[in-house]
This record gives structure tokens, C-alpha cells and sequence, in this order.
């Protein structure tokens, strides 16, 4: 994390410390990082809840690789019915693959997209031979 952060030798310095993401001057010390954390749980790392701020207290938790990957600056977050959400993360919830999603609101607006059929071109060709 402070590597990342402060090493521009570091291979990941791009994507942190250049891009203003600092760790807390408190967490300088290992000892106030446990005492605002706790100690690290197994199977969890420390996540960043908003990408565009730094390491402190408030904007950290601990999360797994899952809920780390879609919270990432490239997931394209959609807005659909209250719920802000990645594209991985609807078609979750929609029963459908994270491609299919993606092209329906390539082409579609959220309304429509959330609210077209699941049937895949495979089961519409398997019907229209019959």
C-alpha cells in the first residue's frame, strides 16, 4: 500500500502515488493502522470504498478479491432503479451473462436493457426450427 502510493519505483506508482493517492500520515506508524483497522482477516485485503481518494480510516475497508475487482476505476458502473452498480454485478442479478448486458446497453438505455427477455439467440433459432 505506502509502496505503491510513495515508490515511483514501484511497477503499480502509476496507477496510485502519480495519481494522487496517498496513505494517511497517521498510518505511518503500523500500530495506528491496526488500531483503526484491526488485524487482517483471513482471505481479505484493504480496499479503497472510492477509488479517486487515498488509504484513511473512513474510505477503507477490508474486502475480497471478488468485491475488490468490481470496484475498480475501469468497471463501467450503471444506475438502474436506485441501485448503482457494476455491469459484473447486474447481469448477476439479471440471470445473464456480463457480455449480453454490456451489448444491450451498448445499444439500449438502462430501462429498456434491465427489461428485455433472457433468451438467448441459441434458444430462439433451437424454436424456430421446430
Amino acid at each position: 500500500m505506502k509502496e505503491r502510493c510513495q515508490d515511483k519505483g514501484n511497477k503499480d506508482f502509476a496507477h496510485y502515488g502519480a495519481r494522487g493517492i496517498t496513505v494517511c500520515e497517521k498510518w505511518g506508524a503500523f500500530e495506528n493502522f491496526i488500531v483503526d483497522m484491526g488485524e487482517r482477516p483471513a482471505g481479505l485485503s484493504i480496499e479503497r470504498k472510492n477509488n479517486a481518494l487515498g488509504y484513511f480510516k473512513e474510505n477503507c475497508i477490508w474486502a475480497t478479491q471478488k468485491e475488490q475487482t468490481r470496484n475498480m476505476r475501469r468497471n463501467r458502473m450503471v444506475f438502474y432503479n436506485g441501485d448503482l452498480k457494476c455491469i459484473a454485478d447486474w447481469a448477476h442479478c439479471l440471470g445473464i451473462g456480463r457480455a449480453t448486458l454490456s451489448y444491450r446497453l451498448k445499444h439500449y438505455d438502462p430501462q429498456t436493457a434491465f427489461n428485455m427477455s433472457k433468451w438467448s439467440k441459441k434458444s430462439f433459432y433451437k424454436e424456430a426450427a421446430l
